[in-house]
């Protein structure tokens, strides 16, 4: 129970933190100041471990905390001003949307089972409308690179090209602070290709083929929500996925097509099949990690999903038949043109530039002293006590896991050159699924 009160906590510190800035997750002071109380409530939610199941009306009282947090959320969305972020004041009837989600959500705790039942189909059938507002309207004009890589390399990909191998014209300036050097040519055209993991563009490829990749994103996010309650049936799951949907992020994440979530897809099968299908778990493990370079962090949580007597062998088996499905994956765009692939989807990683604009504790560091950056390997040092006391304390089981992802990226990008709104929408999933996972005896 405290795990999943301090997971639910910081989901809302790391809203409040990608929320008060435009735009959104870029640093402030105040921003950053809600990343540490973050981490610190996150590990608080270490400590107690002892107490997590030890109150009869656990599951009511996580109800009630999740029903108060979908009110915080509608109050952050209709908070902001006109001139921030909120695109629901040009068209005045969607601010309705997130009303009504907030409103839907907690009619999963009735007891009449017809209007419970209801409950999860109104609340995506509302992140429906929402999403595709950011697509067909306010994102036909969108300008980010990340939407125009996925957009061009699947254009590509159709027509039998490498998309590892393609060059894109910047849609920035030449002397752009978004690239490393020498990733923009004289001409003021990229010199590397798609710069993610195969699985990536394959999963942005069928809304490609309904004219905008980004209806992949918004059916990746609807299939989370499904995948949680699936996963859990119960009014809890509801109320989690409802507070997913309603963080004022979730609304970017699809408009901006950032690729985190596709990520959370992934990451929700293997939640799934942790929870459900025990069998699939290692070849969900296979997709997930086939999805982007930094879910290679995740492996030693993989450590709390083993349940046999002799948990090391399940451990390694769990993860060698779990890199041999994200080797099927990710080979054969590897062997199409090794050289081009290193380059775009390793080499690039290293080049990027150092962001003052990253909601980031090194760029705090850097502020506060005359500009001197703390080295690179900053947040591989972080993560090192961290991932110990995460497996120390945890429990083992898909809520421990999850919860030890929150604490695991949740460092990691505080700790980075480059850590932005899309980076921290996926901690607020993992937290969000370590609460839906959280086990209090109750089934409704």
């Amino acid at each position: 129970m405290v795990l999943a009160v301090s997971q639910l906590l910081v989901a809302v510190a790391i809203n409040l933190a990608i929320d008060c800035k435009k735009p959104p997750g870029n640093y402030s002071s105040f921003a950053i100041i809600c990343v540490g109380v973050a981490g610190l409530v996150g590990l608080a939610g270490l400590i107690p471990l002892a107490w997590r199941a030890s109150s009869a009306n656990a599951e009511i009282v996580l109800q009630s905390l999740l029903v108060g947090f979908l009110l915080f959320e509608f109050i952050l969305q209709v908070c902001n001003d006109h001139d921030n972020r909120n695109e629901y004041y040009h068209d005045q009837w969607l601010i309705f949307i997130p009303l009504a989600m907030a409103i839907a959500s907690p009619l999963s705790l009735l007891k009449r089972p017809l209007i419970r039942a209801v409950s999860l189909p109104m609340v995506v059938f509302l992140l429906v409308i929402l999403l595709t507002r950011a697509v067909t309207i306010y994102g036909q004009h969108t300008s980010i690179d990340v939407l125009n890589f996925q957009r061009e390399s699947s254009a590509e990909l159709l027509h039998g090209q490498n998309p590892y191998a393609m060059r894109y014209d910047s849609i920035y300036p030449p002397d752009t602070p978004y690239y490393g050097p020498g990733v923009v040519d004289e001409n003021n055209r990229l010199t590397y290709g798609f710069p993610y993991f195969p699985l990536s563009l394959l999963l942005a490829l069928p809304g490609h083929l309904f004219g905008d990749v980004r209806y992949s994103h918004l059916g990746a996010m609807v299939a989370v929500g499904l995948l949680m309650w699936l996963s859990r049936p119960r009014a809890t799951s509801v109320l989690t996925a409802a507070v997913l949907f309603l963080s004022p992020a979730t609304y970017w994440m699809v408009k901006y097509a950032w690729t985190e979530a596709l990520l959370i897809f992934t990451l929700s099968l293997v939640m799934y099949c942790a929870l459900r299908w025990r069998k699939a778990l290692p070849i969900a493990l296979g997709i997930f990690f086939a999805t982007k370079q930094y879910t290679v962090l995740a492996v030693p949580a993989v450590w709390l999903l083993t349940t046999g007597p002799n948990r090391r062998r399940e451990f390694f088996k769990l993860l060698a038949i779990a890199f041999a499905v994200a080797a099927a994956i990710t080979l054969p765009f590897f062997l199409w043109n090794p050289h081009e692939f290193w380059r775009a989807v390793v080499q690039w990683q290293f080049i990027q530039p150092f962001r003052d604009d990253a909601l980031s504790f090194l760029v705090w560091y850097a502020q506060n002293h005359g500009g001197k950056h703390l080295p690179l390997w900053t947040p591989f040092a972080a993560l090192a006590p961290i991932v110990v006391l995460a497996l120390w304390r945890l429990p083992r089981n898909p809520a421990g896991f999850a919860a030890m992802l929150t604490l695991t990226y949740l460092t990691f990008f505080a700790m980075n050159k480059q850590a932005f709104c899309n980076y921290y929408f996926f901690v607020i999933a993992t937290a969000c699924w370590s609460v839906a996972a959280t086990d209090n005896g109750r089934t409704a």
